[in-house]
């Protein structure tokens, strides 16, 4: 694994070992099947055009693995069958938002 500045490549994460020490960064698998369901699992679509080649210089971080994911609690190695976590998008209107309403006197 480089620390050259490579980002996690799931949608909306981008965090990267250089900026975060200890960050694990892990390969798209060279499994065809394995990676289209990484791809689909991380919610980035532009990576649904990239060559198999250019999938392997991708990397996913191991916030999105679960514990079971892995061969062992220091969560090294990633297990041959394992995924990321489905992406799930959150609609915003299920968000309170709550906004300071100002009064004002005359």
């Amino acid at each position: 694994m480089s620390r050259s500045g490579n980002k996690c490549a799931y949608v909306g994460c981008g965090k990267s070992a250089r900026l975060e020490p200890g960050l694990k960064l892990y390969r798209f698998p060279k499994d065809i099947h394995l990676s289209r369901q990484w791809i689909l699992n991380c919610g980035n679509s532009d990576l649904a055009d990239l060559t198999q080649d250019e999938l392997y210089k991708r990397h996913i971080c191991g916030h999105h693995f679960l514990d079971k994911n892995f061969t062992s609690f220091n969560k090294c190695r990633l297990k041959k069958s394992s995924f990321p976590q489905p992406f799930v998008e959150i609609d915003s209107s299920d968000i309170p938002v709550n906004i300071p309403l100002k009064t004002y006197s005359a």
